[in-house]
């Protein structure tokens, strides 16, 4: 018995020496840290001697400097000047005009201008949080598809694109009235729950925000399948978690959209997740066989240097001058017309206290009459101004970029998914 005791104790002595080592290391390079954010000029004779007794340290928490201020410098939103940008967006009209294939890959930065926030701008989700500010709630239903969706949109039915692949989560690709046949929501949709439980995986789209009960691993949204009553799910593939193929995701059209393409086109997005699926970038062929690359986005990508035109400009500026050079014509959103209003699946009458969230409103048809609202309005529907609706929405709750966040970044584990 004594014997296991010593075993015992030799243990928790040794275990207590670990703890106590990495302590003093990790007070080292806080010390060692703060003596070179002093200019070397002023150093005392006792920091210098900390700082040589310690050279591994030092040389460290050098290479941590610089990386700290590489990713800041990557964080930091720097436009191209006027001329820069007229002179890119002609080139990209023309390589556009060329393409025969183009598929489009779209980011949180296309919907900043119907005020959600992107995660890596300078208001970004992941930037308040990474600075310890909360996410303010906000009710996604006052969102409106922005000028770059409703030129997207028209740009799919003219032929020139050729299917959108979006990591956005707020439907308004839908709302704009792109055909969902051509559109692989990969990170789901805040309209669309499912039953995962029926053959057809069936899906219901609503006119409100399905997320209000879930999270991280946490799907179920407190309403029944209509057909099997089995609970259904929302479609938001948080970050950590693995997506399913179908619908809304389409991630087989998407990867052959991706295989046929000839020209692939990135408006607002950091292409810090959108990397990592090599299905996307056709890293199975030599890299002259490649589609060529073309970014739109304010702030540094991973793909800056391998791309063909870096543009760094506002989505909505860049697209709204891109179409003035292609002479296309825009047609402003009107809410009356929203595809949701036509696909959505009516809530039953014991589910309506399921959902608190404001839903969306239909409003009136902008006619002739009310027409001159829009005299001064240069095709812009971010500044056009809806016809108020007489019914009130509920209470808002937060959305789906404010549920299930976590502080720290969660690194993934395991084999990548559709390599």
């Amino acid at each position: 018995m004594s014997h296991i005791r010593s075993k015992r104790t030799a243990k928790k002595v040794q275990d207590l020496g670990k703890i106590l080592l990495k302590e003093e290391i990790s007070a080292r390079y806080k010390q060692i840290s703060q003596i070179l954010k002093i200019p070397s000029e002023l150093h005392t004779d006792e920091q210098k001697d900390i700082l040589e007794f310690s050279p591994e340290i030092v040389k460290k928490c050098q290479l941590n400097e610089v990386k700290r201020s590489l990713h800041k410098s990557r964080l930091e939103e720097l436009p191209d000047s006027a001329a820069s940008l007229e002179e890119k967006c002609m080139k990209l009209a023309a390589a556009i005009q060329r393409a025969e294939h183009l598929v489009v890959y779209t980011g949180a930065g296309i919907s900043t201008a119907a005020e959600i926030p992107d995660y890596r701008g300078p208001n970004g989700v992941w930037t308040l949080k990474d600075k310890g500010i909360s996410v303010k709630a906000k009710s996604l239903s006052d969102a409106n598809p922005t000028f770059t969706h409703m030129a997207l949109t028209s740009l799919v039915r003219l032929g020139m694109i050729k299917h959108i692949v979006s990591q956005n989560c707020d439907g308004l690709h839908v709302r704009s009235g792109v055909d969902r046949k051509k559109l692989s929501e990969i990170h789901g949709n805040m309209y669309i729950e499912t039953c995962t439980q029926c053959k057809d995986k069936r899906e219901y789209l609503r006119l409100f925000d399905t997320t209000e009960h879930t999270g991280i691993r946490r799907h179920e949204t407190g309403r029944k399948c209509h057909r099997c009553f089995s609970n259904l799910k929302d479609s938001i593939i948080h970050f950590g978690e693995k997506g399913p193929m179908e619908s809304p995701y389409c991630w087989e059209e998407a990867r052959a959209a991706a295989e046929s393409a000839d020209m692939i086109l990135c408006l607002g997005t950091s292409l810090k997740i959108l990397k990592k699926y090599p299905c996307l970038w056709c890293m199975g062929r030599q890299k002259r066989n490649r589609p060529s690359l073309y970014i739109v986005n304010l702030q540094w990508t991973p793909k800056d240097l391998a791309c063909q035109l870096k543009i760094n400009g506002n989505c909505d500026f860049v697209i709204r001058r891109l179409t003035q050079i292609l002479n296309i014509s825009v047609p402003p959103y009107q809410r009356y017309y929203d595809p949701l209003f036509f696909l959505h699946s009516p809530l039953l009458s014991d589910e309506c206290h399921a959902n608190r969230l404001k839903m969306l409103h239909r409003g009136q048809l902008i006619t002739d009459h009310n027409y001159a609202l829009l005299d001064n309005v240069d095709d812009n529907p971010e500044e056009i101004p809806q016809i108020p609706d007489d019914t009130e929405g509920n209470s808002p709750s937060p959305g789906w970029y404010g549920v299930g966040l976590r502080s720290a970044k969660m690194k993934r584990k395991g084999k990548k998914f559709l390599s």
